[in-house]
């Protein structure tokens, strides 16, 4: 099968076959029937790597394609063991993709692991500044459903600790 091919590109070749096996792993992540078997394989983390490295050629793909295999509830485990939180919330917070990565954080927050993460790392402010700044309806509701998520964890955490 391609998968075991485009993930060791991703992790050893030039910037140009790292970009393709991106765009590939994301067309191929548009099937359901994939989607697992791309996270099984262990491409979350070299793409997680692609996107921290931020080379402007393959940040849309990457992107593109952590979203779709994070639709899979396995794969979102995986991302956020693999240090997707910090990687996506330092390029927000640079500005970077901004759109395409809030996204994927919202899906990220059903995610206790992930919430702890958001929590430790700073992303309220980040998030407050988003909903004030941002013209994109979207990203308003998305920052609005990180911090739903958010603080109703925290609350549940609070709640269990004193009963």
């Amino acid at each position: 099968m391609a998968i075991p091919v485009l993930i060791e590109s991703l992790k050893s070749g030039t910037i140009e076959t790292r970009t393709n096996a991106a765009a590939a792993l994301f067309t191929l992540s548009a099937l359901d029937s994939n989607k697992l078997i791309i996270g099984k394989s262990g491409a979350l983390k070299p793409l997680l790597d692609l996107l921290e490295e931020g080379h402007p050629l393959a940040m849309k793909d990457v992107a593109s394609a952590i979203f779709n295999l994070c639709i899979v509830l396995e794969n979102k485990g995986r991302a956020v063991h693999d240090g997707a939180v910090t990687v996506i919330l330092k390029k927000i917070m640079d500005g970077i993709l901004v759109d395409e990565l809030l996204a994927i954080l919202a899906m990220l927050s059903s995610h206790q692991r992930a919430v702890e993460e958001m929590g430790e790392l700073g992303a309220v402010p980040c998030l407050l500044r988003i909903i004030r700044e941002s013209k994109c309806e979207r990203n308003k509701e998305n920052c609005i459903a990180i911090l739903h998520t958010t603080g109703t964890s925290r609350a549940k955490r609070k709640a269990n600790r004193h009963p």
